[in-house]
């Protein structure tokens, strides 16, 4: 990776570029397509599958990446389903 981007990779890196192959390099909510540069950069995130607090699962098998965006607006859709029950 230090070659490709610069960057010495760090055991989070390496995590978070092989959850990002096997996403195909695209964020699985939005379908937009995220480069190696982008990947490493506050607009995507690691997120759990399932919930952590549900699971108590960390496992790179319950993780996957996505835009940030789309990992904060499904936290909103949830806080909508819970107040108003649609």
């Amino acid at each position: 990776m230090q070659e490709e981007i610069g960057v010495i990779a760090s055991r989070q890196d390496i995590i978070r570029y092989k959850l990002w192959e096997e996403a195909g390099c695209v964020c699985p909510y939005t379908g937009a397509e995220i480069s190696l540069k982008r990947l490493f950069s506050n607009d995507v995130d690691d997120k759990h599958i399932l919930p952590f607090s549900r699971t108590l699962d960390d496992s790179q098998m319950n993780k996957t990446i996505c835009i940030r965006s789309a990992n904060l607006d499904k936290g909103d859709l949830k806080k909508k389903k819970k107040y108003h029950g649609t």
